[in-house]
């Protein structure tokens, strides 16, 4: 059994994913030219038949508590061990989920994509799918 923690498709994070789209049109126009704007049923459907690039991790929460950055700023975060490497995010919205807690299992599937620009490669990564295993 899994319980659905995000959905790209239902929680459109509309400023993320308006400044990916910005970015590739102003940077990287043959992106839109193959798949569409990011979020659109065109670009869904070029993911869902796996045109577009993901990845899939798949670790256990080693971690719920107080964390900081390196500016040494507090957070309250969340952090996940999968077998490539650790995954840490910041606890609001959906990670604030009563069920997640250390030891459960979670899988994440994420986009992830290398814009050159004129000052230098963006990196842009958003999460399509959030989702724990309960088996």
């Amino acid at each position: 059994m899994t319980t659905t923690l995000f959905d790209l498709r239902s929680d459109l994070n509309q400023g993320l994913i308006r400044s990916a789209n910005d970015l590739l049109a102003a940077e990287d126009p043959d992106y839109h030219a193959k798949f569409g704007l990011i979020g659109s049923a065109r670009w869904w459907r070029h993911y869902e038949a796996r045109d577009v690039p993901r990845t899939l991790y798949v670790g256990e929460i080693t971690y719920i508590g107080a964390g900081d950055d390196i500016f040494d700023e507090e957070y309250d975060i969340i952090r996940i061990r999968t077998d490539t490497e650790e995954i840490v995010y910041e606890r609001t919205g959906f990670w604030l989920d009563p069920t997640l807690v250390v030891g459960a299992r979670l899988h994440i599937e994420s986009v992830q994509m290398v814009v050159p620009t004129r000052t230098g490669p963006v990196t842009l990564h958003f999460d399509v799918r959030i989702w724990l295993d309960h088996s």
